[in-house]
């Protein structure tokens, strides 16, 4: 594939969307919408946080791609002049009121293959609620806190699909030694 050019189609201030040329390999051009968010460089952030109980802070959060709630952990995308371990914190403030003070990435992904930018997963220990929760216009969020052993069963039983969730969990699992190891 060779890019020939690319136009912005829409921005809403809060997504772009794409429509980008390429010449194939058989010489045809086609075309192809993308996205990526409008605030930064299209990387995203994932939150697994672990409440010093061992419980994992969740979000059962209205999706409008697949016009369902779905649980997943905080994320969201990288501002201008943000690292991504920076956007984790924030959103898991923002969506939760839950911080802590210890947050190590664990790994990362690229979005998806219609998004621009990768997102990345981080893992926050003991964090604490500091305040009640305060979504943004648009958002329905509701929070949830479960035990490890109910949230592998939520993941197994099939309450919770979303693959960005499943593999950070594991990467955080395998990555901490099944939630008992914090330094690496």
């Amino acid at each position: 594939m060779k890019k020939i050019s690319e136009e912005i189609v829409v921005d809403n201030g809060w997504r772009k969307v794409y429509r980008t040329y390429y010449r194939d390999t058989h010489g045809e051009i086609i075309d192809m919408l993308t996205y990526g968010n409008s605030q930064g460089d299209g990387n995203g952030a994932m939150i697994i946080a672990l409440t010093k109980e061992k419980k994992i802070i969740l979000l059962k959060e209205f999706r409008y791609g697949p016009e369902r709630y779905m649980f997943n952990f905080p994320a969201g995308s990288t501002d201008a002049n943000e690292s991504s371990k920076e956007t984790a914190i924030r959103e898991c403030l923002e969506e939760t009121w839950y911080s802590g003070s210890y947050c190590i990435q664990i790994g990362s992904c690229i979005n998806n293959y219609y998004m621009r930018g990768n997102l990345h997963f981080y893992f926050m220990n003991e964090v604490e609620k500091s305040k009640d929760q305060n979504t943004h216009l648009g958002e329905d969020i509701s929070l949830w806190e479960y035990t490890l052993e109910v949230f592998e069963n939520m993941i197994t039983n099939g309450t919770i699909i979303c693959s960005y969730t499943v593999h950070a969990y594991f990467l955080a699992k395998e990555r901490t030694k099944n939630f008992t190891c914090f330094e690496f």
